[in-house]
């Protein structure tokens, strides 16, 4: 059963359980639905906020979720050496 902190990671062709948080490199390709309703297949460091990707949900089914943040872009730091 999932708990609420679980995320679901392909392995082999199937898809299992973890309850560790997983992040994706940015050169990961995902399917999204274009506005006309076309799929596209590109990688997570092309799609943007407002994008529909396919991900899998809670039972493991397909569907298309719309991408609402960008957790990562721009998050470089950067600090002056003294």
């Amino acid at each position: 059963e999932r708990g609420d902190g679980d995320s679901l990671v392909e392995t082999s062709g199937s898809y299992q359980l973890t309850e560790e948080p997983v992040c994706f490199s940015t050169s990961s390709e995902v399917r999204v639905r274009r506005d006309d309703g076309a799929l596209t297949e590109t990688s997570l460091g092309e799609v943007q906020v407002g994008d529909l990707i396919e991900s899998l949900d809670w039972r493991g089914e397909r569907s298309f979720s719309k991408v609402y943040l960008i957790q990562h872009a721009g998050s470089a730091l950067y600090a002056d050496i003294i």
